[in-house]
């Protein structure tokens, strides 16, 4: 089986990256309340020049390489000690100050690695945070990890800020991702995934705009896990460019209806393969499905929690769409199915309908609950879409002895309320 297949109204995503955070400010070290821009002004360095503390942090989340991973988990881990978090021999952390216009003081590039003198590297709740003085100035703040060659692979530089005795508190949000190109000229790197398949769930489905366009990629399963294998993209000589990249998890049951979605973040590095999930990527749901040991599993709890209760249907849906307004279904009877695959009797149904949807439906006593479960709907409503008008529901026909006879629009065999509004 092919891993691209083509698919219509593929999400369209943005890319997110690794979360930087930098402020400028004009206090000590950390903890220190008493200071002020004033005692920053009277803060000379050496040279006799005035200081303010720059102040940042640094953070991963979404899937990175298992490389990443391990150094900074390593760093995060020795938060009790006072110990700088180099991450290891391989990767480190720096910061890289860059003057504007005017400014005469020089740049410098200075690391956890070669400057614990200088730049404070500390451990976070949210990542690790830094801290360096700094000449009063136009300045430009780049910052990220570097590997043991000295060079970026992973940075994100700031805006131009200036840094005066007036305006000596300054925030920069910064969204950085990995670098696109390496010194020996890598721009790509690959994706190698894996989740883990649960009784829960019978397919994968993994979506994403900016690597492959109006494509889904169907995951093979491999020693009882799907592996996203990605090793080059549409378009591409090879290999997949470096970046951040959102990517749409859909998972569905044996009857095809979709039980869960997440979008994760994955980061791609030159010249590495991505290949350990982080808790992160998706704050609303990764509690739920991804281990602090990067295990990735939709288990009961996760599905019981992203149960939907609306349905969209149109006559120009697809029935291997999730149902949402942008992607609807086709019949009403893959609508009425999720339901008695997901429902719970706890909840109310709406169905919205768009268009002329053909087609028997049944609401068959499945809905009620099977041997002694519980129902699958406190009640189902059938309406159209708000504000809108020309909603029909057609039986459809069928041909028996020569003979074009109508079918019934809806079976009703249940004792869940059924209520229908606003289609004809």
């Amino acid at each position: 089986m092919d891993f691209f297949k083509k698919v219509k109204n593929a999400a369209n995503l943005a890319a997110v990256a690794i979360a930087i955070s930098i402020f400028a400010a004009c206090s000590g070290l950390a903890g220190d309340s008493g200071s002020s821009s004033q005692d920053a002004a009277q803060s000379p360095s050496a040279s006799g020049k005035n200081l303010a503390t720059i102040k940042g942090t640094v953070g991963v989340a979404g899937a990175v390489p298992q490389e990443i991973q391990q150094a900074a988990a390593s760093a995060q881990n020795d938060g009790a000690r006072s110990a700088i978090p180099t991450l290891d021999d391989t990767y480190y952390y720096y910061v890289k100050t860059l003057p504007q216009g005017s400014n005469p003081n020089p740049g410098k590039t200075y690391t956890a690695k070669d400057d614990p003198a200088t730049i404070t590297f500390t451990p976070g709740s949210n990542g690790t945070q830094f801290e360096l003085a700094l000449e009063y100035g136009e300045w430009k703040i780049e910052c990220g990890l570097m590997n043991a060659d000295g060079h970026p692979v992973l940075s994100a530089t700031s805006q131009k800020e200036t840094l005066t005795a007036s305006n000596s508190v300054m925030n920069v949000n910064l969204s950085a991702a990995p670098v696109a190109r390496l010194e020996d000229g890598t721009t790509t790197g690959k994706i190698k995934l894996e989740v883990t398949k649960t009784s829960s769930v019978d397919s994968l489905k993994v979506y994403c705009q900016a690597l492959w366009g109006d494509m889904t990629a169907e995951p093979g399963v491999e020693d009882g896990k799907y592996v996203i294998n990605v090793e080059s993209v549409p378009g591409s000589s090879g290999g997949v460019p470096a970046g951040a990249y959102d990517l749409t998890l859909s998972f569905y049951n044996t009857s095809g209806v979709m039980v869960y979605q997440t979008v994760q973040t994955v980061n791609v590095f030159a010249g590495m393969t991505t290949n350990t999930w982080v808790s992160g990527g998706d704050a609303t749901n990764d509690s739920k499905i991804i281990s602090d040991a990067g295990v990735f599993a939709v288990e009961t709890a996760a599905l019981n929690s992203f149960k939907k209760t609306t349905f969209y249907v149109s006559d120009s849906g697809d029935n291997g769409n999730e149902g949402s307004h942008l992607k609807p279904l086709k019949t009403l009877q893959a609508a009425v199915d999720a339901i008695k695959a997901t429902g719970s009797d706890d909840k109310d149904y709406n169905i919205f309908v768009r268009g002329t949807v053909q087609g028997n439906t049944e609401f068959s006593s499945a809905l009620d609950g099977v041997g002694g479960s519980a129902k699958k709907a406190r009640s189902i409503t059938i309406s159209n879409v708000d504000g809108e008008s020309g909603a029909v529901i057609e039986g459809g026909r069928k041909t028996a002895d020569s003979t074009s006879v109508p079918l019934n629009v809806l079976t009703v065999a249940t004792a869940v309320p059924i209520t229908i509004k606003g289609v004809k």
